[in-house]
């Protein structure tokens, strides 16, 4: 059904929750054909976009008509998400004009806003420890806010940072490059071996070549994303608004040293741009992320049952 694309090899597992407050509970399968495994490490944003709507169609979530909040836990990381669908008249409401860079056509808006989501596979916000690790020479940061994501800039990498993913993934010894900087963080980071596992992502991080705050080409891990993960999104997105991470210091050069307030971040990546709104506060007792939101839409393709032999 997926071929073998990784983008298109995911499955959402959804069931009415028990738990006070929640309404679907939700489990996310990443399915890697080459290698034949599936990994449940790790939440997927644009897939929970579709939650909510696949709640409705099926009959585990009533609804009326105008905008329906609906509280969804994600199994794999215990985050919870207030997703905002349109209805009318008891069905979803797809229509509408909400344009996403690299998804055809337009839709009705669905607010994704991620909650509880530092630690979400680590308990930590910095898994290493740091928020500055050096590896095999190379500046990093790793940040856990609904994915664990390391961060780092292309000038250290020997790249611009622009360049379009069928080149990036055609550079062996690049990808070799940052797999050993995967392994080593993740080991720093007490998740082991992930050798088979999709944890940690990689984004690697330049200056905005447009409108946008910063510049990202996304890995999932061993290929580069033909546009930018929802959760990868918001972990950078909580990183640009943190002193002393790789992400902080490239937007915090090109805006000629003036402090982000917490407000839209713009992501800059192959088919466009993607937005979000990230809001970090610093207390005595830690960072917390007061907002971490993101809209997304979503469509009904088919409905049917899938023989297994």
């Amino acid at each position: 059904m997926g071929t073998l694309d990784p983008l298109s090899n995911k499955i959402a597992i959804i069931r009415a929750s028990t738990t006070p407050g929640i309404d679907i509970d939700y489990l996310f399968l990443q399915a890697d054909l080459k290698r034949m495994i599936l990994d449940d490490s790790i939440n997927c944003g644009n897939i929970i976009a579709a939650v909510a709507p696949y709640a409705v169609e099926s009959g585990l979530i009533k609804v009326g008509s105008g905008e329906r909040t609906i509280m969804i836990r994600n199994l794999n990381t215990n985050v919870i998400v207030e997703s905002t669908i349109a209805t009318k008249n008891g069905n979803v409401v797809y229509e509408g004009d909400i344009k996403i860079d690299g998804v055809p056509g337009t839709g009705a808006p669905i607010a994704l806003n991620f909650k509880n989501s530092i630690g979400s596979v680590t308990e930590k916000l910095f898994p290493t420890g740091e928020k500055l690790n050096v590896i095999n020479g190379i500046y990093v940061s790793c940040i856990d806010v609904s994915v664990p994501l390391i961060i780092i800039r292309a000038n250290e990498l020997g790249i611009i940072g622009d360049e379009p993913p069928e080149l990036l993934n055609s550079n062996k010894s690049f990808l070799r490059k940052i797999e050993l900087i995967r392994k080593e963080v993740a080991y720093l980071a007490n998740l082991g071996d992930v050798s088979n596992k999709v944890i940690p992502k990689i984004a690697i991080v330049s200056k905005p070549r447009k409108s946008g705050t910063i510049t990202s080409r996304y890995f999932i891990p061993h290929q580069c994303h033909s546009t930018h993960a929802v959760t990868g999104l918001l972990a950078l997105s909580a990183a640009i608004n943190i002193r002393g991470t790789t992400a902080y210091h490239v937007v915090h050069n090109n805006y000629q040293n003036r402090m982000l307030k917490p407000s839209q971040i713009i992501i800059e990546h192959p088919a466009g741009k993607i937005q979000t709104e990230s809001v970090v506060e610093e207390s005595n007792c830690g960072y917390v992320i007061k907002k971490s939101s993101v809209t997304r839409t979503a469509r009904l393709l088919f409905k049917g049952e899938l023989i297994l032999p």
